[in-house]
């Protein structure tokens, strides 16, 4: 009871003895059952205050989007992005060659890479013979040779870009790479390869250097 219903039932004991005032109860109880509690103002800003916990009612974490909860935490985000890698690989080269290397760009990251342009450059007088097949665009015919594609670069997925013979015998040949994307930051890329490792026909990845 509130308190002056409270003291009109002290004072009239007779008008409300037990068995009303439990009939009183049950038709209050009955009629508010499904009724949804509302609150002003003042009522919400005391839960609010009698409500915070290290500081705050709901602390967020990482949070994007609409969620309520007392604290959230959501797992940072994983942005995917591509990485091109170069990949050159030796094989059998052709009458009045001594060495053959055929190179491809292959996609080791999460995204699609597009838009990609490459310049490559060795450290050997050779004769280049270029990809066929519309993937790549090619610039001038002579080092440092340039490449754009006409498509993209699927995850996990490779172009081959060209081949090039070598009519010497050096100790040692050295590709330097350059692989520029839409939404990619240029990488430089070394690749260098011993007589003997031409020979026995070895596939190489280009590590980023720089």
């Amino acid at each position: 009871m509130c308190a002056s219903h409270h003291k009109i039932i002290d004072e009239r004991v007779s008008d409300f003895p037990v068995e009303r005032l439990r009939e009183i109860k049950k038709r209050h109880e009955t009629k508010h059952q499904r009724t949804v509690s509302t609150l002003n103002d003042v009522s919400a800003q005391n839960l609010i205050r009698n409500s915070v916990v290290l500081g705050s009612v709901v602390q967020t974490v990482n949070q994007s989007g609409g969620q309520a909860a007392h604290v959230i935490v959501n797992p940072p985000m994983q942005v995917k992005e591509p990485e091109l890698i170069p990949r050159i690989h030796s094989f059998n080269p052709n009458p009045g060659q001594l060495h053959a290397f055929c190179l491809h760009i292959e996609n080791q990251g999460d995204a699609t890479a597009d838009q990609i342009q490459i310049q490559v450059e060795h450290n050997e007088v050779a004769l280049p013979c270029f990809s066929r097949g519309g993937f790549w665009e090619m610039g001038p015919s002579h080092r440092p040779y340039t490449f754009w594609s006409t498509g993209s670069i699927h995850p996990h997925r490779n172009e081959r870009v060209f081949q090039v013979g070598f009519q010497q015998d050096p100790n040692e040949f050295v590709f330097s790479i350059r692989i520029w994307a839409r939404n990619y930051l240029p990488t430089q890329h070394k690749i260098s390869f011993s007589r003997d490792e031409s020979q026995r026909r070895m596939w190489k990845d280009g590590p980023k250097v720089g």
